[in-house]
């Protein structure tokens, strides 16, 4: 409970700032930082659900260009994720005659 009214205070404070931000980008900014706190939002009730399977709506699947966004994204994604050789062990340094030694 104590947490739930910190952040829910934080988020008061967030959304006060905002409101008093100037400028022409003031519009822009204020929903990315909105869509943020709902995509944060959205993942918590996730996690806490027990990361349940998700399904695309009949919308999403329509999107235009969103599959080959996807494609790209998961392209990307599995090239991060693929295994990769290990390094090379470093070469040994050669050896170097000592003066003293001849």
């Amino acid at each position: 409970p104590m947490l739930i009214k910190e952040v829910k205070s934080t988020l008061d404070a967030v959304y006060d700032a905002l409101d008093a931000s100037p400028g022409p980008a003031k519009q822009s900014f204020t929903k990315a930082v909105v869509d943020t706190i709902m995509l944060e939002e959205h993942w918590s009730a996730w996690k806490t659900g027990g990361c349940l399977e998700l399904e695309r709506t009949d919308a999403e699947v329509g999107m235009k260009g969103f599959d080959s966004v996807s494609e790209a994204a998961v392209k990307a994604v599995d090239e991060q994720m693929a295994p990769r050789a290990p390094a090379p062990a470093p070469a040994a340094p050669p050896k170097r005659k000592s003066a003293i030694m001849g």
